[in-house]
């Protein structure tokens, strides 16, 4: 075991540094470390633990009083002012990072010092497993000042003492371990030479014999050669084996290509069969097959090529047949149409029948019908009135010398001969007379090429006459994009007078008014403006009623009754229609019902007495 000696010139030098960085300690209260674990060597507090141990010490606090050279007097540590003691390994703080030794906790806060039977001694404990010697001091935070010679121990932290490991007998046979190299391929054989060698070791005894341990080199293909090698030692007999399985042969391809020197319609097959004597063929490598041209219809060629393929055996050896050359006629002849004329907008509209112009060559076996294929024209049928986004051309076929043909059409084209289609809405509501901006609105639609410019708008409708009015939108007011024209479109609309209801002394429904029955009543009302004399549709109507409680109100300037008739007083702009009224109504109650020329009824109530 090893031992560590505390020297005590290291101790005074400690104690000598608190002397310098505490002044005045002989007037200041003792802070004193005490426990069991403490012994005092060669004059030096000292704990001694193992590397991974620890000790656990106390600490408190003596006051000091005037007698003892404090001039404070009591205990320096309180409520008010307590004493917080932190802990250090030189000028290391513990518990402020990493460091050799461990306390818990890493500070004691003290607020009363040990007087007489009164204990307040407070514990920590220290550990480490760093083998060393650590001078263990105190520093105090707090008012008041502290002698802290008496609590700095030497922590010495032993290290572990070696156990010797007793020398084992040999109780296991020699490992042995087989070297192969060579190239590896497939399934564990290898695509050339192998050589084996072996490494035979025994850690506890000599290995005393060996058999069949040699280097050897394998050249030849085989289908799985096994080599053994045995060594033996004390501690037994052991043997280690490796089967090796060589294939560095390719397998054997047979293809059978037809004639190169013919002309092929079709594409070409060569039918191929392969083996392979060691291995085997490998799963992706079937024992027959065919290679073929892939020339794609519509094409010719005196080079076409048929693709290659490599056949592999189990081991990864591969051999490669093809490609083989042919020429290979499978072009039908070339057919090139075209519009003679380009589409009305830009996305293909046409506002009429599309004649297509078609030309026809073939540069092989040429044309079996020169005469009518080299040129013709396909064209669409629309009728006026009709449009569609599928108007399709006749189809033709061209076929050449050898029989490949081509077929062109049928084209489909965009075709538009109808024109917009426009509705016309006009205000369903009566409308007052001399209304400002009151329009009729339109809106248009083409199921073919689209609208050109709006498809919505308005027209201003005529306001200054009553009645029911007719406007109309006129013909070519909305084109189509191809120019097709839109038709005349027409709906009606009613202007009604500005009615501004009966003026005194008649008042308007839900009030009677009531009149000496046989006096003239002047019933005033206005249309804004004078609109002629012709604004009645006939003479006032007078319906008899039920007569019904509710708010009532007497005319006072009644007249006795004359002819009645109409008349307007342009200075308050108001018509007046005098109304001759009945002595036999007397007791009775009737409606007054004025009917408009523009269709429109107006009506005040009547309650007549004697």
């Amino acid at each position: 075991m090893q031992s560590w000696r505390v020297r005590p010139w290291l101790v005074l030098l400690v104690a000598a540094g608190l002397a310098v960085l505490v002044p005045g300690l002989a007037m200041a209260d003792n802070v004193v470390v005490t426990g069991n674990a403490i012994q005092i060597v060669e004059g030096v507090r000292t704990v001694t633990i193992p590397s991974g141990g620890s000790a656990t010490v106390s600490y408190y606090i003596e006051a000091t009083g005037p007698s003892e050279g404090d001039p404070q007097g009591g205990c320096n540590a309180s409520d008010r002012t307590p004493a917080t003691l932190t802990f250090y390994v030189g000028s290391t703080q513990l518990g402020s990072g990493t460091t050799p030794v461990a306390a818990s906790p890493a500070s004691l806060r003290f607020t009363a010092c040990r007087r007489g039977n009164t204990y307040n001694d407070q514990q920590v404990t220290f550990s480490s497993s760093t083998p060393g010697i650590y001078v263990i001091t105190v520093q105090v935070t707090g008012q008041g000042s502290y002698d802290t010679r008496n609590a700095t121990f030497t922590l010495v932290v032993q290290a572990p003492t070696a156990t010797p490991t007793p020398t084992p007998s040999d109780t296991t046979p020699p490992q042995i371990t087989p070297t192969v190299s060579g190239t590896l391929g497939n399934g564990g054989w290898y695509v050339s030479d192998v050589t084996v060698s072996w490494t035979v070791t025994d850690p506890e005894s000599p290995v005393t014999s060996t058999s069949g341990c040699g280097t050897t080199t394998i050249t030849a293909d085989t289908a799985g050669t096994t080599l053994t090698c045995t060594a033996t030692s004390a501690g037994g007999t052991s043997s280690a084996s490796v089967t090796i399985k060589r294939d560095a042969t390719p397998p054997q391809v047979t293809c059978s290509p037809p004639d190169a020197d013919n002309w092929y319609g079709t594409n070409v097959s060569v039918p191929c069969s392969a083996s392979d004597t060691t291995s085997g063929l490998a799963d992706t490598s079937p024992a027959s097959f065919t290679l073929s041209t892939n020339v794609a219809e519509g094409q010719e060629t005196a080079s076409a090529e048929t693709g290659s393929r490599q056949v592999c055996d189990q081991a990864g050896n591969c051999a490669t047949v093809g490609p083989y050359t042919f020429k290979v006629d499978r072009k039908a002849p070339e057919v090139n149409c075209a519009p003679e004329s380009d589409p009305a907008t830009a996305d293909g509209w046409y506002g009429d029948n599309v004649t297509v112009s078609c030309t026809a060559s073939d540069g092989g076996s040429g044309l079996a019908d020169s005469e009518n294929d080299a040129s013709f024209t396909l064209s669409t049928e629309v009728s006026p009135g009709e449009e569609t986004t599928s108007a399709a051309t006749g189809s033709r076929t061209v076929r050449d010398a050898v029989g490949n043909e081509t077929t062109v059409g049928p084209y489909t084209f965009k075709v538009d001969r109808k024109a917009p289609e426009v509705t016309l809405s006009c205000p369903s509501g009566q409308i007052l007379q001399n209304t400002s901006r009151v329009v009729a609105t339109w809106t248009a639609r083409d199921g073919g090429s689209g609208v050109a410019g709006n498809d919505s708008g308005e027209i201003a409708l005529d306001t200054s006459q009553v009645g029911v009015r007719t406007a109309t939108l006129p013909a070519g007011s909305v084109r189509d994009r191809v120019g097709n024209e839109s038709a005349a479109v027409s709906c009606t609309y009613t202007v009604i007078y500005r009615w501004s209801g009966f003026f005194q002394p008649v008042d308007n429904p839900n009030v009677s008014n009531v009149v000496k029955a046989g006096s003239a009543v002047p019933v005033k009302f206005s249309l804004h403006g004078f609109q002629g004399m012709d604004i009645l549709a006939g003479a006032p109507q007078v319906v008899f009623v039920n007569c019904m409680t509710g708010p009532s109100d007497a005319i006072t300037d009644a007249s006795t009754a004359g002819n009645s008739g109409l008349h307007y007083d342009a200075t308050t702009d108001q018509y007046i229609y005098v109304w001759k009224t009945d002595r036999n109504w007397a007791g009775k109650c009737a409606k007054l019902v004025v009917t408009l020329k523009d269709g429109t009824s107006h009506e005040a109530w009547f309650r007549f007495t004697r």
